[in-house]
């Protein structure tokens, strides 16, 4: 489970059927709604709320070490937990597709290559924490004949239907794009079509996650004012969603600053510093240790 850090209020999100995840917004100001989210906060208040975040986390993983439960534990921070049912690794919500900031893999990844009874915390994504302990893990099963009959059959059904869908909508694709062609606009195309686009404004790289992520990234290589090629989800790709076949029109991009990437980096350094006066203090001890020729007394 994730949490940006530039959330006011408490949103759980769905977690995978093995995975309790622990959900909590850290202390900051209530954005004004009519802003955009890169604007609720300030470089300083960002900095301090991906802190406090990163603390709390810490402090539920103390509480852990000491044998609590994760209810027992969350519940002493006033965190909250969430347990699903027994789900496939491609049913993950498309939040769990995002990596990790300090090591390699997604939270997927590290999720299903868990055994059972792990517990972990790791920061995810550019402001978001995930706390996961796995409660139960089930081995594939061999099917019997009737079982796998009825799965032969809905995967077939699936697929025929992905098929008429992909049809229809490189229809829609080329006489949007012969109209465009033709001196008309995006608007003008679609409504001849009857077409309803789906407006994505405020897309940026930094706390886009899942399905918006993958639609950023596929902008971020379209020209401005042309089209995209078609994509076409399958039954693969249901962390996104139900299957589709879509394409995207680009009307603008701007260039943003990432304010965030300041506040990840300020913490890392942060981190590496105690950790160097920590050393540093040990080797102090050791010198001084061996100034001494002081031994402690052997024992049985």
């Amino acid at each position: 489970a994730e949490q940006p850090a530039e959330q006011p209020a408490e949103q759980p999100a769905e977690q995978p059927a093995e995975v309790p995840a622990v959900i909590q917004p850290p202390s900051q100001p209530t954005p004004i709604p009519a802003k955009p989210a890169k604007d609720q906060l300030s470089e300083a208040e960002r900095k301090d709320a991906l802190f406090n975040l990163a603390v709390k986390f810490g402090e539920l993983d103390e509480k852990m070490l000491e044998q609590k439960s994760l209810s027992e534990a969350a519940a002493e921070l006033g965190l909250t937990v969430k347990t699903t049912e027994l789900l496939e690794k491609d049913m993950l919500p498309a939040d769990f597709s995002s990596n990790f900031r300090d090591s390699p893999g997604t939270a997927a990844d590290a999720i299903f290559d868990a055994p059972s009874g792990t517990k972990k915390f790791e920061p995810l994504g550019d402001d978001q924490w995930l706390y996961f302990e796995v409660l139960e893990t089930k081995d594939p099963v061999a099917l019997s004949f009737e079982e796998a009959k009825e799965d032969v059959r809905k995967d077939l059904v699936s697929e025929q239907a992905i098929e008429l869908m992909q049809e229809k909508a490189e229809g829609h694709y080329d006489l949007i794009s012969a109209a465009m062609k033709e001196g008309k606009t995006f608007a003008q195309a679609t409504n001849e079509l009857k077409l309803i686009p789906v407006v994505r404004s405020e897309v940026t790289r930094s706390g886009t996650m899942g399905g918006v992520m993958r639609e950023y990234t596929i902008a971020a290589r379209v020209n401005p004012g042309e089209l995209s090629d078609l994509i076409t989800d399958t039954e693969e790709d249901e962390r996104f969603g139900l299957a589709r076949s879509f394409f995207l029109l680009v009307e603008k991009r701007e260039v943003y600053e990432e304010t965030g990437i300041d506040a990840m980096v300020d913490m890392q350094v942060e981190g590496r510093l105690r950790g160097y006066q920590n050393a540093a203090l040990m080797n102090w001890f050791m010198q001084a240790k061996a100034s001494a020729n002081f031994s402690a007394a052997a024992t049985e």
